[in-house]
């Protein structure tokens, strides 16, 4: 959805009229639950469990949590 309709897309819905998505200045985040909701939204966990020799269990863990967002929407 982020680059639009497809050509079928288009040809199935005739009808359809994009909509301009407005600009939005406030750069203040005035409730805390907005954070967890992007995060919800746009965020993701990766777990990654791979060999090493460099520790006494022969193994890491790698824990990674990021946001992430369309250049657009910055």
């Amino acid at each position: 959805m982020k680059l639009g309709l497809s050509d079928l897309q288009k040809f199935e819905f005739p009808n359809y009229s994009p909509v301009a998505r407005p600009i939005i200045c406030n750069t203040e985040i005035s409730d805390t639950n907005w954070i967890a909701g992007f995060a919800s939204g746009e965020g993701w966990f990766f777990l990654s469990i791979f060999k090493s020799n460099k520790n006494k269990i022969g193994h890491v863990v790698q824990l990674i949590f990021k946001l992430t967002q369309h250049k657009r929407d910055k």
